[in-house]
């Protein structure tokens, strides 16, 4: 199957999710196999910008003039008794709520609008609980938030670029077909056994307090240590790493160098690319693009189904992992516990798909996992046939040229190819696509 064809079966599968690729997307900042766990059931995500306050804005807004209204929210959930979290998908909307009614910092500054990845799966819904007793400790709805912060950013950058992004592009390109088989893994942070302190966060996600000086020392000592012991670059690198001589820039960790592995694999080099293609109002690439959008159309596809506005819930894999920030802990009835993030592993097709692959792994033998997993892949999709070159001149798109084959009635596929002056090959891939549709 060529590239477009794939890019094509890809679009369909992402509309049949509810994922609109081509709609408005979210302003994101620039900037191994996965175990049978987590929670399989519909999930709800996307990006907003969000804001915090003690008002609520129904309230608020009684009597006032429209122009001094709250914006309504996209989405807002109670915190507690202390006030509500309010979700905007306009950045404008979400500045003048926080104008307007935000919270405010021990300064007395107005705390500025957080972009957010929110998903929420409710806890009925969910296909694999153990009991029904474990069921009821938890909340009606599950719900997270992820910190959505550019490579820029020291303390956060991990959250969204370096974990739970990964995770959904690859959930995305399994399923859609682009891998055959993960190549990118968060195995540590499922292992209860590791000691997140210091030196792993370094080496794994970069130490937070290098600078550009930092990156050209560790590249130096790198290219030293190849001399030296004659050992290739990523030997070099891993040693550099673990030899705590010099501070690890996040571009040397080895999440980095994961996230890197799989974006390669699925076409893009740079792996700071993490904007979506922009495109102009007739679908058609544009000349001017961010400076972080990815260069690869399959990438471009798994990005956007992080970043797009569900319309739909999407039957997924969610799994809790461990937060790797030393400090990211808290206290739970006098005892310590470690904070989680929430990643998108796997998607499937609908419950019936999800079902089959839950009652394999509920008789825990690999095999038949793979078997289910293999037995529900999403049906083929025919791939939408390229427009001829004289018609695609005069910007009919596939479905237009569908309709012009189908006005020629039950003549013989020659003959509609000669009134239309293109070939029969091309004549015979829009009627098999038409079958489809």
């Amino acid at each position: 199957m060529s590239q477009q064809d794939v890019l094509s079966v890809a679009e369909q599968r992402l509309k049949a999710l509810g994922v609109k690729v081509d709609g408005k997307q979210a302003e994101v900042p620039a900037g191994g196999e996965f175990q049978s766990s987590g929670f399989v059931g519909p999930l709800m995500a996307g990006m907003f910008f969000s804001i915090s306050s003690q008002e609520n804005y129904t309230q608020y807004n009684r009597g006032m003039a429209a122009e001094n209204q709250v914006p309504s929210p996209d989405y807002f959930e109670p915190m507690g008794n202390w006030g509500y979290r309010y979700y905007y998908v306009d950045k404008d909307a979400a500045n003048k709520a926080c104008e307007l009614i935000g919270s405010t910092n021990n300064e007395g500054k107005k705390i500025l609008p957080q972009m957010l990845w929110h998903t929420e799966m409710e806890r009925d819904q969910i296909l694999n609980w153990a009991s029904s007793e474990n069921r009821l400790k938890w909340a009606e709805i599950l719900s997270q938030d992820c910190a959505v912060k550019t490579t820029a950013s020291k303390k956060y950058r991990h959250e969204y670029q370096m974990i739970t992004l990964p995770s959904a592009v690859q959930a995305a390109a399994l399923y859609l077909g682009m891998l055959d088989a993960p190549v990118w893994n968060m195995e540590e942070l499922l292992d209860r056994n590791t000691v997140y302190d210091d030196e792993f966060f370094a080496q794994h996600f970069g130490d937070p307090t290098a600078k550009k000086d930092d990156l050209e020392a560790f590249n130096e000592y790198v290219q030293s240590i190849i001399v030296e012991q004659g050992v290739p670059e990523s030997q070099a690198i891993r040693i550099a790493r673990e030899s705590g001589i010099v501070k690890v820039p996040y571009q040397f960790s080895i999440y980095w160098e994961r996230r890197d592995v799989l974006w390669n694999a699925l076409g893009e080099k740079n792996p700071e690319s993490c904007l979506p293609i922009v495109r102009d109002a007739n679908g058609e690439i544009s000349k001017n693009q961010p400076k972080k959008a990815v260069s690869s159309l399959h990438l471009d596809y798994c990005i956007k189904f992080a970043t797009s506005r569900w319309e739909k819930p999407v039957w997924a894999r969610i799994m809790y992992v461990s937060d790797p920030r030393v400090d990211a802990t808290f206290d739970s009835n006098g005892e310590e516990r470690r904070s989680n993030l929430v990643v998108i592993s796997e998607i499937f097709t609908d419950r019936n798909a999800a079902a089959e692959v839950v009652g394999a792994e509920s008789e825990g033998d690999a095999s038949d996992v793979a078997e289910a997993r293999a037995a529900v892949q999403p049906a083929e999709v025919v791939a939408i046939p390229t427009v001829p070159a004289n018609w695609a001149a005069v910007n009919f798109s596939p479905e237009m040229f569908l309709e012009q084959i189908k006005n020629k009635g039950d003549i013989p596929a020659a003959e509609i190819a000669s009134g239309l002056q293109c070939s029969v090959d091309e004549i015979n891939a829009f009627l098999e696509w038409g079958k489809s549709k």
